[in-house]
């Protein structure tokens, strides 16, 4: 009987030690695990000059090991996001979530400044008379009041996920699209935001052109666009990883994502 017993309280002192061991790796382990910590992330919205096939905005983003939900589409404009917007097209709630800075890039739409007086306190002032069945969703407004409607309505998903909103305009890829480029640094400023200026750090400029009198831009470009007058480059070369030009634009939007996510500490 005794033996019985002794062998029992063997077993038990045997089972407290297993289970302490047991414990003490799984502390260990818990305590080596790495903390687990979500990306930083970058939605965009605009059009040929920013969305995937370029690749500018994807290689800024991995060079900073940030993430990167591009949004952009080709051939569209501010009306088409603001319909996305109004319509919870643009993305989904969680993709809304994980986005901390908004890239906004419309240089197919010149003038996205507009005067102010012609603009509605809130967004939902904007979309009052709309139903599902509604045609035409907001082009009654001029590109400057879609552009106010969208900055809006993202302030509002901003609040909505407790998040700061913050936004980074994007010149064109040239200086010669004078007029949008003025009106985004404009814009800009009346919303406290700041500005990626691919214009004045491409490394070259409309006021230099070639020793045959064409604009720098044309030798970079898949296509030209005439402005005042004057043959430009439109659409950059793209496509193909390690392009030159996309090279560029991708290390200027990299320094500027650096320097932005440091000075409003964007974790």
């Amino acid at each position: 009987m005794k033996e019985n017993r002794g062998t029992l309280l063997c077993l038990l002192l045997l089972s407290v030690v297993i289970v302490l061991c047991g414990c003490h790796q799984t502390e260990n382990t818990i305590l080596q695990k790495p903390a687990v910590r979500s990306k930083i992330c970058v939605g965009t919205m605009g059009a040929s000059l920013m969305y995937p096939d370029n690749g500018w905005v994807e290689q800024a983003c991995a060079n900073l090991n940030i993430a990167c939900l591009n949004k952009a589409v080709s051939g569209e404009t501010t009306v088409h996001f603001a319909q996305k917007l109004w319509k919870n097209e643009y993305a989904t709630s969680e993709e809304l979530a994980q986005i901390d800075i908004l890239l906004v890039q419309f240089a197919n739409c010149r003038n996205v400044y507009g005067d102010s007086t012609t603009f509605y306190t809130t967004a939902d002032e904007y979309t009052k008379n709309y139903t599902e069945f509604s045609n035409q969703l907001f082009r009654e407004y001029s590109s400057a009041q879609q552009m106010d409607y969208i900055l809006k309505k993202w302030q509002e998903i901003c609040k909505q996920y407790r998040k700061p909103m913050h936004i980074i305009f994007v010149t064109h890829w040239h200086d010669g699209r004078v007029s949008y480029n003025e009106n985004v640094r404009k814009l800009a400023k009346r919303w406290n935001a700041d500005v990626c200026e691919l214009d004045k750090y491409i490394g070259f400029t409309k006021d230099e052109p070639l020793a045959d009198g064409t604009q720098p831009s044309i030798q970079y470009a898949v296509d030209t666009e005439t402005i005042n007058g004057e043959l430009f480059g439109w659409h950059p070369l793209r496509g193909e990883k390690g392009e030159y030009i996309q090279s560029v634009m991708a290390r200027i939007l990299q320094t500027k994502l650096e320097e932005y996510i440091k000075t409003n500490n964007v974790k």
